[in-house]
């Protein structure tokens, strides 16, 4: 059967609610949350397929080694919300609690996927089970270019281009930084942008050589009042 037109089509989501060692709700939801796109009705998640994300939400290599590189598969059937998991490895996947057998099983709308250490069944990782149209809720699964970077939907209309600023990063020969660590001040060229309303701030979800996660709210946080006159007057390296 085709797939459904644009307008009608419902994606899988899955929500991570749970993570170790990360503070999962200040994480940007299109940074935790993984969409399996509607114009297909199979798909394989795992340590290998969507490095980025697991490795964003696991920092600890030896429980990031519990997610195995194809854990499992979900499928929805043609023309309903209907999902199914089949687990693809020996290493256990939860749902709702109980752990899924080697052959397919229902997993309703709203149910939570929970992945353990062996011989543990506290689930250290833990995604919540959404059907929907991601882009209707703000969610979006594009990476992030190098060269310039889009602010979420849900951060606003504005687009602010920091290309400049990594650029220069990588030719300085800057060094990684330690987790928990605030990047190093960089001077940056001054650069058109739209006024911005008084009060607004922009949150940064990604820091060149930081684990953002670690950091304060507070230390996240930008007040766009530095913006004035059209011109960028703060420094930055960071995605918003």
């Amino acid at each position: 059967m085709p797939a459904p037109p644009a307008s009608m089509q419902r994606d899988v989501v899955l929500e991570c609610i749970k993570a170790p060692g990360v503070e999962v709700a200040s994480v940007h939801r299109s940074l935790r949350c993984l969409v399996l796109p509607g114009t297909e009705r199979s798909w394989n998640v795992g340590r290998q397929l969507q490095p980025e994300l697991f490795t964003r939400l696991v920092p600890d290599e030896a429980l990031l080694l519990c997610v195995s590189r194809a854990h499992l598969e979900l499928t929805m059937d043609p023309g309903s919300d209907s999902v199914c998991l089949r687990r693809l490895t020996q290493n256990s996947i939860l749902v709702n609690g109980t752990p899924a057998p080697i052959h397919a099983v229902p997993v309703p709308i709203g149910a939570h996927l929970g992945f353990c250490a062996p011989d543990s069944t506290d689930p250290f990782l833990v995604f919540l089970v959404l059907v929907c149209d991601a882009t209707a809720i703000g969610i979006t699964s594009a990476p992030v270019q190098q060269g310039s970077v889009s602010l979420p939907p849900t951060h606003g209309q504005g687009l602010v281009h920091l290309g400049a600023t990594l650029k220069h990063g990588r030719q300085s020969g800057m060094q990684p930084h330690s987790a928990g660590q605030a990047p190093p001040h960089l001077p940056v060229t001054q650069a058109s942008c739209s006024p911005v309303p008084r009060g607004v701030t922009m949150t940064c979800v990604f820091a060149l050589g930081c684990s953002v996660e670690l950091l304060p709210h507070d230390a996240r946080m930008l007040d766009l009042g530095r913006i004035e006159s059209g011109h960028w007057q703060g420094e930055a390296l960071c995605v918003f």
